[in-house]
């Protein structure tokens, strides 16, 4: 006579065999059996005839990652059957993979633009190269007049103005040569205090010098902040948008987007957006655990009883 059981109950005997296999041959643990808690907390499944709890379903980590995976059994969720509801927790850290796009677009120091010097120079290299086309040049189709006037702005612009070398500032860029004098020093008493462990002055020149980096440093971040600050005020009150968000992702810094698609249940479509993907995950789960498993009596009754210390398990 056939009986619907749980998924465990089925694949017993083989769970037995590979996860001591495992465990033996990788020295792979098992994470029930870590940690301070009652032997109670260690059993999944109950024996039908013997009615004696046994560790059927097992979570195997690499040991080096046990510290990170916390495993324990819900007595109060059996629900009057011969299981037990298993809880792991996994402390995850995840690790944003680095954007591969195409090369990216150098930018033009515009802002440069405001400086009258660097105007007028912009202008009068402009204009030499609009005038030396238009004497040089007798082709006058209207193709070749835009690319010129194309490729003469992008020179100038190279030329008087140049490209910006990075594009999130923040305030070790704008006084670095003075820190890296600070950490010049530092470093130089340092060298010195270890050549001669036992002399207190270049102990107290070395701790001296640290001391009036790190004031400097961050005297340099606490003019950063409020200059920022005032910046954000600023745009706020004028209505300046644009610069307004600029100075929010200044503080707040760039932020990263992970995408995680996943295949359809053909296998044949990518899924993208997240609706999809979460309907995807929604499906799969709903497959795997409305799935009906049938196992003969035989099958349990084959099972080996394993001797049970009675003073250190309790029963339900």
């Amino acid at each position: 006579m056939n009986c619907h059981v749980s998924t465990s109950t089925l694949l017993l005997s083989v769970k037995f065999t590979f996860t001591r296999k495992a465990t033996s041959e990788n020295m792979v643990p098992v994470t029930h059996s870590f940690g301070q808690q009652k032997n109670s907390l260690k059993t999944t499944w109950m024996h039908p005839r013997s009615k004696h709890w046994h560790l059927i379903d097992y979570v195997l980590v690499r040991r080096r990652d046990v510290c990170d995976v916390h495993t324990r059994v819900m007595p109060s969720a059996e629900c009057q059957t011969d299981h037990r509801l298993v809880r792991c927790k996994l402390n995850l850290i995840l690790k944003f993979r680095p954007k591969r796009g195409n090369i990216p677009r150098r930018r033009l120091q515009v802002n440069d633009l405001q400086s009258a010097t660097v105007r007028n120079k912009f202008q009068a290299n402009l204009q030499t190269r609009l005038d030396d086309h238009s004497t040089d040049s007798a082709d006058t189709s209207p193709v070749t007049l835009w690319h010129h006037i194309k490729n003469s702005i992008l020179q100038s612009s190279e030329e008087s103005l140049g490209f910006s070398l990075k594009k999130n500032k923040d305030r070790f860029n704008e006084n670095n040569q003075e820190i890296q004098e600070l950490l010049r020093k530092k470093r130089t008493t340092h060298q010195a205090h270890l050549a001669l462990p036992s002399c207190h002055i270049r102990k107290t020149a070395f701790r001296i010098t640290c001391s009036k980096l790190q004031h400097k440093l961050r005297d340099i971040q606490n003019k950063w902040w409020i200059s920022l600050a005032e910046k954000t005020q600023l745009c706020a009150d004028t209505g300046d948008h644009r610069g307004f968000y600029e100075a929010l992702k200044t503080a707040h810094g760039p932020a990263y987007q992970a995408q995680s698609p996943l295949l359809s249940a053909d296998g044949q479509t990518l899924l993208t957006d997240k609706t999809s993907i979460l309907n995807r995950w929604s499906e799969h789960f709903q497959t795997l655990f409305s799935t009906n498993r049938v196992v003969q009596d035989t099958v349990i009754q084959s099972i080996t009883q394993q001797s049970v210390n009675l003073r250190t398990l309790r029963f339900y």
